[in-house]
C-alpha cells in the first residue's frame, strides 16, 4: 500500500489556507496585549541591537495565552510522586485530551488529540513531551503522516502543541503557518502526528533527542485511547529544515530505538537539510561576520 497522490484541488486549498493563516496571525497581533520592557543590549554589536530591538517591538503584539488551555496538562502528573517518569517506558501515555484545532488562536472544526508521553532526552534520561494528533474528518485510511515542525525556537512556549491549543507567540507563528501544509493530509484520510520535536525545554538542534521525541510520539499516538491510529498503520515522516533534523534522526535511530515503529515506516521526506556554508558559499574563503552570516571559524 502506498500513500495516494494529492489532487490539485488539495493544493489549491492549502494555498488558500496559507494566506488565511497569515491574515489571521496579523489580526491576532493587533488584538494582543503588551508585555515586558525590552532588554538592554548596549554592549552588543550594532547589528544585534537593531535586530533585537525590532523583535522586542513585535514580540509583545504576538503574546496571547488561551485561558482555556490547562497548563498543568504539560506537567508530570502529581500521582507519579518523586520518581516522576524515570522508571516508565518511552512512549508511555501519561494523559490525553481532545479538542478542536486552533490556527493563530482561532478555533476550527478539526478534531485533535493531544498526548503527554514519556520520551528520552539527548543524554538518555526520561522526560515528558507532548504530541498532537490531527484526526481526519472521516475514518482513517491507515496511512499516517508524522509531520516534524521547523519552529526552531529555544522557547518552550513556541512548541507546536501550545499553538494548536490556542496560544500564540512570535515563534509560534511558524506552527500556525505550517497548518497550510497539513490541510491536504487529513482531507485525504491521513491522521497527522505533530510532536514537540525539540522537547519540553525546546533544546534546539539536539538531533538524537529530536529523533526519540518523534519515535516516542508515534508510540504514544498509537497507544492513546482517543487516537485514530492503530498498530498496523503505515507511517511516512515529513520535515523541512529543523523538521528535517527530527525526521532524519528518527529514521537513523528507529531500528535500534523503536523497531516496532521502524517496521511501519514506509518513507521519509526531508528538505532544507544542514550544510557546511564553507562548501556552499560562492566565496567560501570569505565567509565571516556580516548582515547574513555570523563569524564562521
Amino acid at each position: 500500500m502506498t500513500f495516494s497522490r494529492r489532487p490539485r484541488r488539495a493544493y489549491r486549498t492549502a494555498a488558500t489556507v496559507a494566506a488565511s493563516v497569515l491574515t489571521v496571525s496579523l489580526a491576532a497581533a493587533v488584538a494582543a496585549p503588551a508585555s515586558a520592557a525590552p532588554a538592554d543590549r548596549s554592549d552588543l554589536p550594532l547589528q544585534t541591537q537593531i535586530i533585537g530591538g525590532f523583535w522586542d517591538g513585535v514580540r509583545p503584539l504576538l503574546d496571547v495565552q488561551n485561558p482555556a488551555d490547562d497548563k498543568t496538562f504539560y506537567e508530570v502528573p502529581e500521582e507519579l510522586g518523586d520518581t516522576g517518569v524515570a522508571d516508565l517506558a518511552p512512549g508511555t501515555v501519561l494523559r490525553e485530551r481532545t479538542f478542536n484545532y486552533h490556527v493563530a488562536t482561532l478555533e476550527v472544526p478539526v478534531k485533535v488529540t493531544q498526548v503527554l508521553y514519556v520520551t528520552t532526552d539527548a543524554l538518555g534520561a526520561n522526560e515528558t513531551n507532548v504530541t498532537s494528533i490531527v484526526h481526519p474528518p472521516t475514518k482513517s485510511d491507515g496511512n499516517v503522516i508524522s509531520y516534524q515542525s521547523f519552529y526552531d525556537s529555544a522557547n518552550p512556549l513556541d512548541n507546536p502543541s501550545r499553538m494548536i491549543a490556542g496560544n500564540l507567540s512570535l515563534g509560534g507563528l511558524i506552527p500556525a503557518f505550517e497548518t497550510s501544509f497539513l490541510v491536504p493530509a487529513p482531507a485525504l484520510g491521513h491522521p497527522v502526528v505533530v510532536a514537540d520535536t525539540q522537547g519540553k525545554d525546546a533544546n534546539f538542534a539536539a538531533g538524537p533527542a529530536y529523533g526519540t521525541a518523534t519515535l516516542d510520539s508515534l508510540r504514544a499516538a498509537t497507544a492513546a485511547e482517543t487516537s485514530p491510529i492503530t498498530p498496523t498503520d503505515q507511517i511516512g515522516l515529513f520535515g523541512y529544515s529543523g523538521g528535517a533534523i527530527a525526521s532524519n534522526w528518527a529514521a537513523i535511530r528507529a531500528e535500534e530505538y523503536a523497531p516496532e515503529i521502524e517496521q511501519r515506516i514506509v518513507g521519509v521526506a526531508q528538505g532544507g537539510v544542514l550544510v557546511d556554508p564553507r562548501r556552499t558559499s560562492p566565496t567560501p574563503a570569505t565567509v565571516s561576520s556580516g548582515p547574513v552570516w555570523s563569524d564562521w571559524r
